[in-house]
């Protein structure tokens, strides 16, 4: 896993350049916005996601590393109901942005910056 993170790190530095690859509120809201794409993908209701974040923001904040942790165990578990290859999709996902950095670019410069 470390050499496919830092492979992606390396992708990252390349497309976005350090500073939006490194900033953690940047990584945050592409983060919320692809686990928003794949519950979408898998047809969960708009209603059901702003249930969730209005459950998760009445609770305490986490630590980051558990909460990562929890966010592995979770996908590991979603693939396998969804019959996926966690390791499969995570690489064919790098194969496909390698391919389309110019595209990927300028998505990215169109999308919402952090507030």
């Amino acid at each position: 896993m470390r050499r496919f993170q830092q492979q992606v790190v390396q992708w990252m530095h390349g497309a976005f350049g350090y500073r939006d690859s490194e900033d953690i509120r940047m990584r945050e809201l592409r983060f919320l916005e692809e686990a928003l794409e794949l519950c979408q993908a898998t047809g969960m209701s708009r209603d059901n996601v702003l249930f969730m974040v209005d459950y998760v923001f009445k609770r305490p904040k986490g630590d980051p590393k558990q909460e990562i942790g929890g966010v592995m165990i979770t996908i590991a578990g979603m693939c396998h109901a969804l019959g996926l290859d966690l390791e499969e999709c995570a690489r064919d996902e790098r194969q496909r942005i390698e391919r389309n950095v110019e595209q990927i670019q300028q998505r990215h410069a169109a999308k919402p910056r952090p507030r």
